[in-house]
């Protein structure tokens, strides 16, 4: 191989690995009941389980749990077929998303600048 190749063989493995680099994805937050949009996680927002599609949560230790932390949780109703929300301190319910449930993880491609 001469150098010309050689060179050019270079410069090819790092555009590609400049390319990788350059775009990587990140997670931002949002609530869809405030609007608010948050690059900090706000410590309530659900993971989603990749196989049932269903919300779990995980607690300070890391341990992942079906049971939102908050004093809100998603109950179904079978006779409406749609979620109602039951406050667990209060037994409060009601048909509109709380706030503190309306957390979702965003992911987001970011482009790095060198």
């Amino acid at each position: 191989m001469n150098r010309s190749t050689l060179l050019t063989f270079v410069f090819a493995i790092v555009a590609i690995v400049i390319g990788l680099a350059s775009a990587r994805e990140a997670q931002y937050f949002y609530n869809s009941v405030s609007g608010e949009a948050t690059w900090t996680d706000p410590l309530i927002a659900p993971w989603i389980d990749e196989e049932t599609g269903k919300k779990y949560w995980t607690t300070a230790d890391g341990t992942a749990t079906w049971e939102s932390p908050g004093n809100w949780k998603e109950e179904w109703s079978t006779e409406h077929k749609m979620p109602f929300y039951v406050n667990k301190k209060t037994s409060e319910s009601t048909w509109d998303l709380p706030e503190e449930l309306a957390w979702e993880r965003v992911n987001h491609e970011v482009e790095d600048t060198l």
